[in-house]
């Protein structure tokens, strides 16, 4: 097992001081300076800002995925498993609704499919994301 820190300019320097002992930073997908940098201290792996439940896998750039995937040797391609409220405008944050349940369990079935069909169902891990109540953009 290898321990990873999310990548900061404060990490990375608790590193080079030699105050943290860690395998390798984990960096978000969306900067490349970022990952070049973490990668000049430490090994670095990508945590993606994929969202299964929202119907837009189909969206993706995975050529980039696959690219970055390569580049950082990250084994796994993260999805959150979330539903935001910006995506089911008609139901209760707080829904016990049975329908609206399946709703949204069928939409993130149906994304983590089309990502299964792009980068092979043994190199997905789904993230659970919790709903954390009135007044939040999650379900």
């Amino acid at each position: 097992m290898k321990f990873a820190v999310n990548f900061s300019k404060e990490a990375e320097q608790l590193v080079k001081d030699d105050s943290v002992a860690i395998d390798i930073f984990k960096c978000p997908d969306f900067s490349k300076e970022l990952i070049e940098r973490a990668e000049a201290t430490k090994p670095c792996y990508i945590h993606f800002a994929l969202n299964a439940g929202n119907k837009k896998m189909a969206e993706v750039d995975w050529e980039l995925i696959q690219d970055l995937r390569e580049r950082t040797e990250t084994p796994f391609v993260n999805i959150h498993a979330v539903a935001f409220a910006k995506d089911y405008p008609n139901m209760d944050v707080l829904t016990r609704n049975p329908a609206d349940r399946k709703q949204m369990v069928k939409a993130a079935i149906e994304d983590i499919e089309v990502a299964s069909e792009k980068v092979g169902a043994e190199n997905i891990i789904v993230e659970n994301v919790i709903c954390r109540g009135e007044g939040e953009n999650m379900m």
